[in-house]
């Protein structure tokens, strides 16, 4: 049966078993019973699934195996990674007089005199 093999290769695709539930719905029901049992033993030995196996597995089970996959795993692991949403930072002025503000541009522009004023810490005159 294509599905099995599909599975074992680990390229079952959900149109593989809709194919394969339609055109042979009782060797499917089979297929499936097979699977589940083999799974359990499997399991019952505590080996290991490897991920494509598993998500097909739960393809061809019409059962969630793998829960990392479900929408509310996947909401906590974005939210996990995802930055808080940071609040915009408002900086009031403090009331009276407005500050100074010095750039290199006025210093580059301003005379000789100006010049030692604002090194003293004055304004410009």
């Amino acid at each position: 049966m294509a599905v099995l093999e599909h599975l074992a290769q680990g390229t079952l695709h959900q149109d593989h078993v809709a194919a394969s539930q339609a055109l042979y719905p009782k060797l499917h029901a089979e297929a499936q019973q097979l699977v589940a049992d083999k799974l359990s033993e499997h399991l019952t030995e505590k080996k290991h699934v490897p991920m494509p196996i598993r998500a097909g597995l739960g393809m061809l089970l019409g059962q969630d195996l793998d829960h990392a996959q479900t929408p509310q795993a996947i909401l906590a692991a974005q939210q996990a990674y995802a930055s808080p949403a940071q609040a915009p930072q408002t900086q009031s002025a403090p009331a009276g007089k407005p500050r100074e503000v010095q750039t290199r541009a006025a210093n580059r522009l301003a005379t000789g005199s100006e010049k030692n004023a604002l090194a003293l810490g004055g304004g410009t005159t």
